[in-house]
């Protein structure tokens, strides 16, 4: 009897997992475009785009095309939410959603900014804010 429960709950995950339930934002094959890195230095950015693809992690059935950095678009100081960031890099970038989600349309390519900073100049970047845009 035992062994019975313990297969049907084993073909109830994979039936879910199949179906696509348990899908989480998927990061590989990821294009990254990395230009003008005289902002900050390419162990930063590399630190950045690693937490970026962590958060990504969370948005249910999508998949991360591309990751883009540009010193251009980056903020040196500046004030978010009544804190005062040492530095701030902005990182754009775009995802499709393949599957359903509460939040995203399905086949619908999306492009996002995502905002991370440091307090001090000895800390690490974290995230702040990320939106569409």
């Amino acid at each position: 009897m035992k062994k019975k429960c313990i297969l049907l709950l084993i073909s109830i995950l994979l039936v879910l997992i199949s179906t696509g339930c348990f899908n989480e934002g998927i990061t590989q094959d990821v294009q990254i475009n990395i230009n003008n890195t005289n902002t900050h230095e390419e162990k930063d950015i590399d630190d950045v785009i690693k937490k970026l693809k962590n958060e990504f992690v969370s948005f249910q059935n999508c998949r991360l095309l591309t990751i883009d950095y540009d010193s251009v678009n980056q903020n040196m100081e500046e004030e978010w939410n009544n804190i005062k960031y040492n530095d701030i890099m902005v990182i754009k970038f775009s995802f499709i959603c393949e599957g359903n989600s509460n939040t995203f349309s399905k086949n619908e390519t999306y492009y996002y900014t995502a905002y991370y900073g440091k307090i001090s100049e000895n800390s690490s970047y974290n995230l702040i804010t990320m939106g569409q845009g």
